[in-house]
């Protein structure tokens, strides 16, 4: 396992790295190839090209999850060999990004060559390059949109059904309501919270009486199909948000969401409309404004 390290966080999370292939140039003194013929082992060998008295090809490990000694069923005959242009090909099981912050991440891991007891061993009575190093350097970039009909889009709480109710009849509304809807794209965690121009007693934000100082409080919530909320494991349908930020909702996904069509709700309870009917011809407002948080 390798230790993968955010450069600007110090997230880190580790890898398994298995090795898959090597390749080199053999040069021998005579005989057949004894690096692309004969291979036997944990390996199978991959064609390249050769002469006389030199080769070049690869082997390929057949388990690199769980590998056997790979080796040539060739006499050696004393001959001696040179091996040049080493290369190994390596596979790196990551996390999914979605786990990840953004961020570069870098790891440093070293194996050493040789003969027995070696990382890498290619025989005996091996000289040379005692030791490879391996730096390892990749980027997460998530992608995090949020597209609202307008640029600053308005709110206007009305009674389910309009307001013909009260208007016609007098028949005072149990609440006050409207939804705004909005696109997310979304490879990543993120918690979202409210700012209040006027805040209301307890935790909503509210809106004010533009004639007098009197503020009726009017809570918000959150429909995100596809994400479900970290700290209950509900998916995020109707989810309230508060101005505290210790208790604010964060919000995960095990897919990459694209333009998926959420919902912001604004409601105005009963006791927020009993007040409000106290001031017949009064307006009401107030500056809600939603954080999209990408760094919970």
């Amino acid at each position: 396992m390798v230790t993968f390290t955010n450069v600007d966080s110090g997230h880190s999370f580790q890898a398994a790295i298995s090795f898959v292939a090597f390749s080199m140039r053999l040069d021998f003194t005579n005989g057949a190839d004894p690096f692309t013929s004969g291979v036997a082992g944990g390996c199978t060998s991959i064609a390249g090209a050769g002469g006389l008295g030199w080769a070049t090809g690869g082997w390929a490990v057949r388990n690199p999850s769980g590998p056997s000694a790979c080796y040539s069923s060739r006499t050696r005959n004393n001959r001696v060999y040179r091996y040049r242009n080493v290369g190994i090909g390596i596979d790196v099981q990551l996390p999914s990004a979605m786990t990840l912050q953004d961020g570069r991440y870098t790891a440093v891991e070293s194996w050493t060559t040789g003969g027995a007891d070696a990382d890498i061993d290619l025989g005996d009575n091996i000289t040379g390059v005692q030791a490879i190093q391996l730096n390892f350097e990749f980027d997460v970039q998530h992608d995090f949109q949020v597209r609202f009909p307008a640029e600053h889009p308005r709110v206007l709480l009305a009674p389910d059904g309009g307001w013909s109710q009260w208007i016609d009849h007098g028949r005072r509304p149990s609440r006050l309501r409207q939804e705004l809807p909005f696109h997310l794209t979304s490879s990543m965690d993120f918690s979202m919270k409210l700012r209040c121009e006027y805040p209301a007693d307890g935790d909503p934000c509210g809106i004010r009486d533009t004639r007098e100082d009197t503020i009726v409080p009017v809570d918000v919530d959150v429909t995100l199909p596809g994400m479900v909320n970290e700290r209950d494991g509900r998916p995020a349908q109707f989810t309230p948000l508060t101005p505290v930020d210790a208790g604010a909702p964060r919000f995960t996904s095990p897919a990459y969401l694209r333009d998926r069509r959420s919902v912001l709700r604004f409601i105005a309870g009963q006791a927020a409309v009993d007040e409000m009917v106290k001031a017949p011809g009064s307006q009401w407002r107030g500056d809600i404004t939603i954080v999209f948080d990408a760094n919970p």
